[in-house]
This record gives structure tokens, sequence and C-alpha cells, in this order.
């Protein structure tokens, strides 16, 4: 897989952090973003609302029998690991010769 840790629904095939490729993560991933300039009121809301349901067991069980792992990151790890991902692959795109 392209993350950095084995999949539920295939935990026999190598990660890339197995292979070596430390710097390579690409998960899916879903994210809630919210327009720059939103309040702080709604943003704390919407942080602590969401963060109270990935934490429940009834969802954390509904998304296991799914395989559907669970991740949290707050809005500047969001910003950070999407900066990185951007970067990352336009270098190799222009490695490649996609892109000049």
């Amino acid at each position: 897989t392209l993350a950095q840790k084995r999949s539920m629904s295939f935990p026999d095939i190598p990660c890339m952090k197995d292979m070596g490729y430390d710097d390579i993560d690409f998960n899916i991933w879903k994210y809630l973003l919210v327009p720059k300039g939103t309040s702080d009121d709604i943003v704390k809301y919407l942080h602590d609302n969401f963060k109270k349901v990935i934490e429940d067991p009834e969802f954390i069980a509904s998304m296991n029998k799914m395989e559907m792992e669970i991740g949290y990151l707050t809005g500047k790890e969001i910003d950070n690991k999407l900066n990185k991902e951007y970067k990352l692959v336009g270098n190799m795109l222009k490695e490649l010769g996609f892109i000049k």
C-alpha cells in the first residue's frame, strides 16, 4: 500500500515504510474543511464534536467492521500534511518528466 502503515484489509501486504520509503504516505483521507476566516467558536465546536464522534466505541466498532481506519488531524496538521504531499508529488512529477 502507499500508506505508512499496513492496511487492515490487507495486513500481509507491505506498506511504504516497510519498504524503506519514510516520506511517502498516500493514504485515503477525508477532511472536514472550513473557509478561511471561520470564527474560532465554530472551529472549536466542530473540532470538539467530531473528536467525540471518532472516540465513540460504537462509531469505532462500525468503522472497524467496514475495515476503515480512523485518523484525526488538527487543522495545522492537515495543512502541514497537504503541503508536504504537494511538494513531494510535484518533485516526483518533475523527476519523471511530466512537468517542467
